[in-house]
């Protein structure tokens, strides 16, 4: 399994040290956390898009990571998860902010997208009706 880096601290904490690629792994709504996760991976050269998310503060990126390689889409519309898929065709962290269930029918479709990019997706604030995720 391809991982993606995280901060030192907190590739301790994860099963096989980093966030796994192509896969959802669900998180706690931890602002800080985030972020902190996004200054990393932007600071390493990677691209990360926020979905959903438009009271994030990205100030703690532009002083230790690379703001310039963060999309942000603070209000995604009407399909939300279709554009978490398609960032996460070609990004290395996308990271959506929801509420509410997905359920599986509405997750196959993203899923797959996830599947055939290689980022690693992180939602927060949401979950799913079916184990789908792995």
């Amino acid at each position: 399994m391809e991982l993606l880096g995280v901060p030192e601290g907190l590739s301790e904490l994860l099963p096989g040290g980093g966030l796994p690629r192509k896969r959802a792994t669900v998180c706690a709504e931890c602002a800080a956390l985030v972020v902190e996760l996004i200054s990393h991976v932007s600071a390493a050269g990677g691209h990360v898009a926020v979905v959903g998310w438009p009271d994030l503060s990205l100030a703690q990126v532009v002083e230790d990571g690379d703001v310039s390689r963060v999309i942000a889409v603070p209000e995604p519309g009407a399909e939300p998860w279709a554009v978490t898929g398609v960032l996460c065709e070609g990004l290395d962290l996308v990271v959506h902010k929801g509420t509410g269930e997905l359920s599986p029918t509405r997750a196959r479709p993203v899923l797959a997208k996830v599947r055939a990019g290689q980022a690693a997706l992180l939602t927060v604030g949401t979950g799913c009706q079916a184990r789908l995720w792995r």
